[in-house]
């Protein structure tokens, strides 16, 4: 049975319950990571994450290890740059209020509901979860599986639930090229997005219709299939706009995949270059990945423009607070090395 699958895997928690039973905690404690790209997250997530989903679903009841790991937990809720609140919270909160009848612990579940933005609006310090691993079904157990980076696990799961559950919707094909792209299977979503694009032919819909063509160029950017890329920005530039302000993110997120083409293959893709560099002074809304993706493709062609991409990039940065931000972020990491 799947959940079997699953609960096996868990199993192997045990070795590290024992280890921080003995005082071998490393592996599991808070530990601060900081990235140029993402900020500040805890290099010991998904290992906590594990260990509590082990301690819930094999109901193993230890509260000075529940009690520790709260505290670890919190650390992260209150420096983690994405914030949020998060599954290890829920279940750690559920867990330490059987050992609360006292109100021992009502100072983490104080500190848990103001750790950040989102434990202020979301977090429930009496929030129920369930302790029964079976009460999971087949698609809970692959999102269990992708949350806790068991792919092993998880890639049986999907090959059971393409057999038994998917049908051949729009909302299932999406699911499966998901699960193929934390497994690393990319190559077999082609299909999958091909299917996705005569759909959204077939209801008319242009939103539809742009988003099915960027989701295919996408995945050809990222199988290096360049000419193919090309072809369908040529499609999409002819079927899939209407010209409406309504258009404007799609047309923002074709023309960032057109940067790419470019960028990655001046052959095929240079011949987009003149229509690209038009359609970005149409643009009256543009983002990051746009200004960059647009100055690669720039030095690409050897086209003067990218200096002038280059200027409307920093005054856009500066405009969002971007500057700053990696200002602080430097200031930051300077003070690590010290």
């Amino acid at each position: 049975m799947y959940a079997d699958l699953l609960k096996e895997k868990l199993a192997e928690q045990e070795k590290i319950y024992r280890l921080f039973q003995a005082g071998q905690t490393d592996c599991v404690l808070y530990r601060e990571v900081r990235d140029g790209e993402y900020g500040i997250r805890d290099g010991n997530e998904i290992n906590r994450k594990r260990l509590c989903y082990y301690l819930l679903y094999f109901k193993t009841e230890d509260e000075k290890i529940l009690s520790r790991l709260f505290e670890e937990e919190l650390k992260d809720r209150t420096t983690n740059s994405f914030q949020g609140i998060g599954s290890t919270l829920c279940i750690l909160t559920y867990l330490i209020g059987k050992y609360n009848a006292d109100h021992t612990y009502d100072p983490l579940l104080k500190a848990a509901a103001k750790a950040n933005f989102d434990c202020v609006c979301g977090y429930n310090p009496a929030c129920q979860v369930s302790d029964n691993l079976y009460d999971n079904d087949l698609t809970d157990c692959i999102y269990l599986c992708q949350e806790l980076d068991y792919p092993d696990v998880m890639k049986q799961l999907v090959s059971e639930w393409k057999d038994t559950i998917m049908k051949n919707t729009d909302s299932d094909r999406a699911c499966l090229i998901r699960f193929h792209q934390f497994l690393g299977m990319e190559e077999e979503n082609g299909p999958l997005y091909q299917a996705q694009l005569l759909s959204a032919t077939e209801t008319g819909r242009i939103s539809d219709l742009a988003r099915a063509y960027i989701d295919m160029i996408r995945h050809e950017l990222r199988m290096k299939q360049y000419e193919k890329a090309g072809n369908h920005i040529r499609e999409a530039r002819e079927r899939a706009d209407d010209g409406s302000d309504r258009m404007w993110r799609l047309r923002g997120e074709l023309l960032e995949t057109a940067f790419e083409l470019i960028s990655n293959d001046r052959a095929v893709g240079g011949s987009l270059w003149e229509w690209a560099k038009a359609e970005f002074g149409r643009l009256t809304n543009i983002w990051g990945n746009v200004y960059t993706k647009g100055i690669e493709a720039a030095r690409a062609m050897e086209d003067t423009y990218a200096l002038e991409l280059e200027k409307e990039y920093q005054a856009w940065r500066e405009k969002m607070g971007l500057n700053h931000l990696l200002l602080e972020e430097k200031k930051g990491r300077a003070v690590d090395e010290d």
